[in-house]
């Protein structure tokens, strides 16, 4: 008896601390198995206010014919804080698709809900911030809300996000609406939206336009964009973000068809004060803007770093650069315009950059454009150069066909303030003729036209081209035209043509190419060529290392040298490693995977020219978390340039 009363005292106690507290029993998991279930599920969200109920996929589920409204809205409440202040109403609980797929979705207006600072639109309309989203395709969504009066942001996954987006797939689609676009997002008010992919998608538009998020405040990290034909943004339009003003990091955007907006990139259209690391834009047909850029259209005070455009046909604008249309006080480093067919347009014109305010451009590369080219200054690092901050440092251009302009310059068409220091104009050793230079009005080996501002601001040091370049109006000279008396500085002007006959002697190397990746998938039996890229004149001065910690699944052959070949032995996983000596220290790892050689049921319809791997995988430095990012570019510096005075 005298246990029986302790046990009913126990459970008053429990019963009380419920009762006092408000703690109660958790809910359980919702689980949805048809469509009719998942109306139930939006209904208890929306109108029974169960912000906080999980749910999971147990089937596919089929929305055809079904007039969707968005799961999650903002209900109106009076304090508009920040991004990160809890909205009445918005979905805050567990989403997860189990690896399933919601089929059909459409929303007209009727299905739009109330957003932050407007409407918004998808799956889910409102995401807070203890939101999880994850795990679930949605395929084939149709979502034109254009014509809808006010701003209105949507995506396939959710109109405005603040929670975790995780591991979701956008298949097929338009979405297009007045405000933020996107195939995951709309917009992403501070929330995190990672390992999301987005394929064949036939149009995102909006204000501000991308392929992961029409706007960016919050994280995106390890996202790939395939196959989009049309991003448009009456603002920003970008192949992963339409405008940016957070982070983004280790993302693809790959075989875009046209990207137009008043700022396009690759991977973000409008950046202001955002951070875009490890990030492609590659195998694209045309990016088209007033500020154009491979991988951004312009930048704001942001930081890029490690990002790459890869083989896309054309960048175009008012402003156009390989890398970034217009930069105002951005720090670009180790980025890379790689194998693009033009970069023109009407003013500004760079290989990496058109027009470079006060920003600082290191470590870059320009390497294998077709031409650049404007009615303006343009440059095969930079277009126009202006400000006491700017700066062009250990930059290098390769293989450029022809730059064309008014004020053209193998670096710099331009420059009004700030210093270029360590800046080289290279040939390929398989080119009988340099890059051709047709200037207007001037021209010059490493710089067009150096004028306006204080002469102790410029100053233009170790840097060269080569001695066969072709100068089509003017005399062969470093600097086409000094618009300003130089006096006693002259000397500081230490610029050159070097002979290609002599590099080994010269040693005229800044930056070495390493071009494959960070994550390489090969078919079993199947080899792939890996090759590390240098300079001229390099091969004397670097030794290259290779191993495989497991040899019977990857194999390297030979141990050294740059050029060896990778061989899928057996199925698994392998991590390959190029230690670099010499002129440059540096360890580069690969983690390769070897699959299966089965045939491919739906065949790329621009397959990869290396059928046994994925195109273009980039080697990075200290990978121990590998991440894809095909087309990439990893630049290594050497500081120490050695000054050879011009042949007379």
């Amino acid at each position: 008896m005298k246990q029986r009363r302790n046990i009913l005292a126990m459970m008053f106690a429990v019963l009380f601390v419920i009762a006092c507290t408000g703690i109660a029993p958790a809910e359980e998991v919702m689980k949805i198995e048809n469509a009719d279930q998942l109306i139930e599920f939006g209904r208890l969200v929306n109108e029974e206010e169960k912000t906080t109920l999980d749910a999971v996929l147990v089937n596919d589920i089929d929305l055809t014919g079904v007039e969707w409204s968005s799961i999650g809205m903002v209900k109106p409440f009076t304090a508009y804080g920040t991004q990160e202040q809890e909205l009445p109403g918005a979905y805050n609980g567990t989403f997860d698709g189990a690896g399933h797929t919601i089929r059909g979705l459409e929303i007209t207006p009727a299905g739009v809900v109330n957003g932050w600072y407007g409407r918004a639109a998808g799956l889910f309309g409102v995401t807070g911030v203890d939101a999880v989203i994850k795990n679930v395709t949605v395929e084939h969504a149709d979502i034109q809300l254009r014509d809808m009066d006010g701003h209105v942001s949507a995506g396939a996954i959710a109109g405005l996000n603040q929670g975790m987006i995780l591991d979701c797939t956008v298949l097929g689609g338009v979405f297009s609406t007045t405000e933020d676009s996107g195939a995951i997002v709309g917009q992403n008010a501070a929330g995190v939206i990672t390992n999301c992919v987005v394929t064949s998608v036939d149009r995102v538009a909006g204000y501000n336009a991308g392929g992961i998020a029409g706007q960016n405040q919050g994280k995106v990290t390890g996202c790939t964009v395939k196959g989009l034909l049309e991003i448009s943004g009456d603002n920003g339009a970008g192949g992963v973000a339409g405008y940016n003003e957070s982070e983004i990091t280790d993302c693809t955007a790959e075989q875009i068809g046209t990207i137009d907006g008043e700022y396009a990139g690759g991977v973000v259209g409008d950046d202001y004060g955002g951070t875009i690391r490890n990030c492609a834009a590659v195998r694209g047909k045309n990016v088209n803007s007033y500020f154009t850029g491979g991988v951004v259209g312009q930048s704001y005070g942001g930081t890029i770093t490690n990002c790459v455009a890869n083989g896309i046909d054309k960048i175009s604008g008012f402003s156009a650069g390989g890398v970034a249309g217009y930069s105002y006080g951005a720090q670009f480093t180790n980025c890379a315009a790689r194998n693009i067919g033009e970069v023109t347009g009407k003013d500004d014109i760079g290989g990496i950059i058109g027009w470079n305010e006060d920003g600082r451009i290191t470590s870059c590369l320009a390497d294998g454009i077709g031409k650049i080219s404007g009615s303006g200054d343009v440059g095969g690092v930079a277009g126009y150069s202006n400000g006491k901050e700017a700066a062009v440092t250990n930059c290098a251009v390769i293989g450029i066909a022809e730059i064309a302009g008014k004020n053209v310059g193998g670096v710099v068409g331009h420059n009004n303030g700030g210093t270029i220091t360590n800046a080289l104009l290279f040939k390929k050793e398989t080119e009988a003729q340099g890059t051709t230079l047709l200037g207007a009005a001037h021209e010059g080996g490493v710089l067009g036209n150096l004028a306006g501002g204080e002469p102790n601001v410029f100053q233009i040091t170790n840097s060269r081209y080569p001695s066969n370049l072709f100068f089509t109006n003017y005399e062969d000279k470093p600097i086409g035209n000094v618009d300003l008396d130089l006096g006693e500085l002259q000397e500081q002007y230490n610029v050159a043509s070097y002979d290609v006959t002599e590099n080994a002697a010269l040693l005229p190397a800044i930056v070495a190419l390493i071009e494959q990746g960070v994550s390489v998938t090969v078919k079993k039996g199947s080899p792939y060529p890996l090759d590390v890229t240098t300079l001229p004149g390099m091969s004397g001065d670097v030794t290259f290392a290779w191993s495989s910690e497991n040899e019977s699944v990857a194999n390297v052959t030979p141990s050294d040298g740059p050029f060896v070949t990778l061989t899928g032995m057996e199925l698994g996983t392998a991590k390959v490693t190029c230690v670099i000596s010499g002129k440059i220290e540096a360890e580069l790892s690969c983690a390769v995977k070897v699959v299966e050689a089965a045939p491919d049921p739906d065949p790329d319809p621009n397959p990869n020219p290396d059928p046994g791997t994925d195109p273009n995988p980039v080697w990075q430095k200290d990978s121990s978390n590998c991440a894809s990012l095909p087309g990439a570019a990893f630049v290594l510096t050497l500081f120490a340039l050695p000054f050879v005075k011009r042949k007379k």
